[in-house]
């Protein structure tokens, strides 16, 4: 339902979309969910997937497209001694809405990726009519890399339809001097704000819970998040070891390196060799022939230590 059809003290019956720090929200069926103006302590109480009863819109912002709901005293009074394990019915019901919602995401997906199939055929061409046709090996690599950029990402959110406030689970997708920017599933990443001893610990690929959105700039095309205490205190404490995935890169590079190495050795080993040919005959014309005579004796003396000796007679044969 839009938000411009709604009223202020309307009553609904929602279910909860969101547990968090930043409170409890639920789903009335309009394109936002509602927060739920309810005590800290009552809103702990409260999981995904519960069916609030008697939500009454108490505050409708049509132009920052949000609005939060209130509960009556018997309703409050009710959630205050409810235990905060969710009913079967609830249960139910928050099964049925998610197989409802991940059957609309895999539509979406479908027309999404349908929709970026046509739209790279369409670019192709003249993408490729600006390309000069390089050795058949970078060919092979071009094409590997065109067919990984030509497969549809899921889509991305645009900034325009993101607030402050909003909680989003991201994944690092950058570290650098800079800080660390997160992925949001928004079309731009956001700059994680945490101070820098923290920021050295995390690692690409790492998953980031509880991003809240605290700067969204629509003109420049940025936005920040921030983390809660709770998360801060996590980070801090994070072990700043790589993930397995940055071990596998570090193994591979330094297989490559060694490889280059071996490389370098038989390169290094051949040159030796040829030098080593080169330098053989230049010796051996430095050598001065002897003299005739003293060659002939050498040969002489040669030949006769290689002749055996004839038997020597004893005296008593005499």
């Amino acid at each position: 339902t839009p938000l411009e059809e709604l009223q202020e003290g309307d009553v609904f019956e929602g279910t909860v979309t969101n547990v968090s720090v930043y409170g409890v929200f639920v789903d009335l069926g309009a394109v936002r969910d509602a927060r739920l103006n309810v005590p800290k302590a009552i809103g702990r109480k409260f999981r995904i997937g519960d069916v609030v009863q008697d939500c009454v819109i108490d505050k409708l912002d049509l132009e920052q497209g949000r609005m939060s709901v209130a509960l009556p005293e018997e309703a409050l009074e009710a959630a205050a001694a409810k235990d905060s394990k969710a009913t079967p019915k609830a249960s139910a019901k928050a099964k049925a809405k998610v197989q409802v919602k991940a059957k609309a995401e895999a539509k979406t997906q479908v027309k999404a990726k349908a929709k970026a199939q046509v739209k790279a055929k369409a670019k192709a061409p003249a993408v490729a009519s600006l390309r000069v046709a390089p050795d058949a090996p970078a060919q092979n690599r071009l094409s590997q890399r065109s067919r990984s950029l030509s497969q549809p990402k899921r889509r991305a959110t645009p900034l325009e339809e993101l607030q402050e406030g909003d909680v989003f689970e991201g994944t690092v997708t950058n570290v650098s001097v800079y800080g660390v920017f997160v992925d949001l599933g928004a079309v731009r990443d956001a700059r994680l704000n945490v101070p820098k001893a923290i920021g050295r610990k995390f690692r690409i690929g790492d998953v980031v819970q509880d991003c809240v959105i605290d700067k969204l700039d629509l003109e420049q095309g940025r936005m920040s998040v921030a983390l809660p205490e709770e998360a801060l205190e996590a980070a801090a404490a994070k072990d700043s070891k790589a993930t397995p995935k940055a071990s596998a890169k570090a193994k591979a590079k330094v297989q490559v390196k060694a490889k280059a190495e071996a490389k370098t050795q038989v390169k290094a080993k051949a040159k030796a060799q040829v030098k080593a040919k080169a330098k053989a005959p230049a010796v051996a014309s430095l050598r001065v022939a002897p003299d005739a005579p003293a060659q002939n004796r050498l040969s002489q003396r040669s030949r006769s230590l290689s002749q055996p000796k004839r038997r020597a007679t004893p005296l008593e044969e005499l």
